[in-house]
């Protein structure tokens, strides 16, 4: 009996150990398997491959382009706007070395007439430098990073890093140089297309500099009308007229339906018959399918309810009688002071206060009632601040083979406050006629 449970449990070990060995085994193959496959494979680098920078500035003593420049400026203290156009040349006059003791190349610059009658005068000297990776341009003791590696759609740079807080403070009373430092270059296109004497140039840059802009929407007038965009939320209305301008406006989508016009014209202007004096600007709301007054409160039955929280309100509509003014509906927590101007037909009455037909009149907050003492309001509340305006814009394209092709550079800041208000800035285009 014994021996037979020996022999039992001998052939339990050997098929125990049967199958840790095939285990064992099953293990190895996978261990084996996963190391061939992991040397079987090759690392693979993918290299990002770029033109270099120096491709799209050639740079040798008698290379040169000539451009037509537009110049911006402002006169008469800032009141009046010109624009002076020019031939300008650029030449690569000779191999130097800059003030760090790099190889660079000075460009004279020269300046005639734009029909070209006149002889080059010279106009200035600046400095090229270029690196491995970038390219770099001093003019005026300002140093700036033109162009720079790898050149790629959305790679951006801090063009101005070497520039002051406000290089241009001497010369001009603005704040659009005040972060010039922190301007990010960036790649718009790197195979961009312009036209050259109509014949494509291929392989161009355009790269972006700055682009902040807050400047209002502009309308010029003809035949003493004026037509707004639609949605436009403040425009300036400018022109000579010879009688009243009649503006036009579309109904807005929603979201637009407030709009405040500045009229910078020689006439008096009127939108739906509301007249906005010279010089001045007001607001309009667009409301029941028509531009009118803000916050207007039409009668009914001989009374409007002021229920909106604004300070300034317009009644509107035909009565019998005179009409009564509620507010007992008015959340008066943070309102303490109202303006109400009566556009009906008949005289209007507040806590026996009158407001005549085509005047308003003030009310403040008094120990729980509403009281008036002062004067009566003869005018609409007519804007005579005209809104700040500024313009930081940047672009510059280069040719490959070629060098810069066109540049667009403008900084204005529009100061309304001043008296008189005036535009400070300058504005520059360059726009390729020649080359070699």
């Amino acid at each position: 009996m014994n021996r037979l449970k020996t022999i039992h449990e001998s052939r339990i070990l050997i098929l125990m150990r049967a199958k840790l060995n095939l285990l064992t085994l099953s293990l190895l193959l996978s261990f084996l398997g996963i190391l061939f496959s992991i040397t079987s494979c090759k690392k693979v680098t993918e290299e990002f491959q770029t033109d270099d920078v120096s491709e799209y500035m050639p740079l040798q003593v008698g290379k040169y382009i000539t451009y037509r420049l537009d110049s911006l400026v402002f006169t008469n203290g800032g009141r009046t706007q010109e624009t002076h156009s020019y031939q300008v040349k650029h030449v690569v006059n000779a191999e130097i070395t800059d003030n760090l003791g790099r190889p660079s190349y000075r460009v004279y610059r020269y300046l005639r007439d734009l029909e070209g009658l006149n002889p080059w005068q010279p106009n200035g000297t600046y400095i090229i430098t270029a690196s491995k990776d970038q390219i770099e341009v001093i003019e005026n003791n300002l140093r700036a990073i033109k162009l720079h590696a790898p050149i790629a759609t959305d790679f951006s740079w801090k063009g101005n890093r070497y520039l002051a807080r406000e290089p241009y403070q001497s010369m001009f009373t603005f704040s659009n140089d005040d972060n010039m430092n922190d301007w990010e270059y960036y790649y718009e296109k790197v195979n961009d297309t312009i036209q050259f004497n109509q014949q494509p140039i291929n392989n161009v840059l355009k790269i972006v500099e700055v682009e902040e802009i807050a400047v209002m929407d502009t309308v010029d007038i003809a035949n003493n009308k004026a037509t707004i965009p639609l949605n436009t939320e403040a425009v300036y209305v400018r022109g000579s007229a010879t009688d009243t301008v009649i503006i036009t406006v579309p109904a807005p989508n929603s979201g637009f339906e407030n709009l405040t016009i500045y009229n910078q014209t020689n006439q008096t202007a009127s939108l739906n018959g509301i007249i906005i004096p010279q010089g001045l600007a007001l607001s309009y709301e667009y409301a029941n399918n028509s531009w009118g007054y803000p916050n207007r409160i039409t009668v009914e039955n001989n009374k409007i309810s002021y229920t909106r929280n604004v300070s300034v309100g317009y009644i509107i509509g035909t009565a019998s009688d005179s009409i009564n003014v509620d507010v007992s509906r008015l959340d008066t927590f943070g309102l303490k002071k109202i303006t109400i101007y009566n556009k009906s037909n008949k005289p209007a009455y507040l806590n026996s206060k009158e407001i005549p037909v085509g005047f308003g009149r003030e009310y403040n907050l008094l120990m729980g009632t509403w009281t008036s003492e002062s004067a009566l309001v003869d005018k609409d509340p007519f804007l005579n601040e005209m809104a700040f305006g500024q313009k930081s814009y940047s672009v510059e394209k280069y040719a490959k083979g070629i060098g810069l092709v066109f540049k667009e550079f403008i900084l204005w800041e529009y100061q309304p406050l001043a008296n008189p208000p005036y535009t400070a800035g300058f504005g520059i285009k360059l726009t390729m006629i020649d080359h070699n």
